[in-house]
């Protein structure tokens, strides 16, 4: 009987955002450079773009936001607070 929990079976995200929540500038931490683009709640695109070593979220609105990037032919998507 195999542990349905087993550490084969187990897969680590290496992608972080930071800090979250996030007044200025948002990091991704494990992404180098990557075409990225942002949605809001309702998937309205806010920005599309490369990301290189941090973003200026300052200018949008308070809320909650989704990332989304393609890393290793995946698609990635990760969540973020702006204050």
């Amino acid at each position: 009987m195999q542990d349905k929990l087993s550490v084969a079976k187990l897969q680590m995200v290496r992608f972080n955002t930071y800090p979250n929540p996030v007044r200025d500038v948002l990091r991704l931490k494990g992404v180098a450079q990557a075409a990225i683009r942002i949605v809001d709640v309702l998937n309205s695109e806010i920005y599309k773009g490369i990301y290189t070593d941090g973003l200026d979220v300052s200018a949008f609105p308070k809320g909650v936001y989704f990332i989304d990037f393609l890393e290793d032919k995946k698609m990635y998507r990760t969540k973020f607070i702006k204050e």
